[in-house]
Formats: structure tokens, C-alpha cells, sequence
């Protein structure tokens, strides 16, 4: 398996667990040095639909 670049990640959708709908979408990514991991992720939420 091949992970993504991170410029790859950008624009990606965040799915819900529960519902498995789309809930945000990835905006940036910070990295840790040591050890190599992703730390953070920066996501956009979407507005909630009206009820």
C-alpha cells in the first residue's frame, strides 16, 4: 500500500464514522520530525444540513 503525498491530502473528504457521510475536508497537515507521523490535520467543516 502507498501512502498519499501530502499535497494529495489536501481537498480530501472526512467521513463520519456513524453515518459515513462526507462532514469536512481536509485544508492542511502539520508533521512530526521525531518520530515521523502526522500530527494534526486542518479540516473545513461543511455547514449542517437544514432539518
Amino acid at each position: 500500500m502507498t501512502m498519499p503525498l501530502f499535497t494529495q491530502t489536501k481537498g480530501q473528504g472526512v467521513v463520519g464514522l456513524a453515518t459515513a457521510e462526507t462532514i469536512a475536508t481536509v485544508t492542511g497537515v502539520a508533521v512530526a520530525a521525531s518520530p515521523a507521523r502526522i500530527a494534526a490535520l486542518r479540516v473545513k467543516t461543511k455547514a449542517p444540513a437544514p432539518s
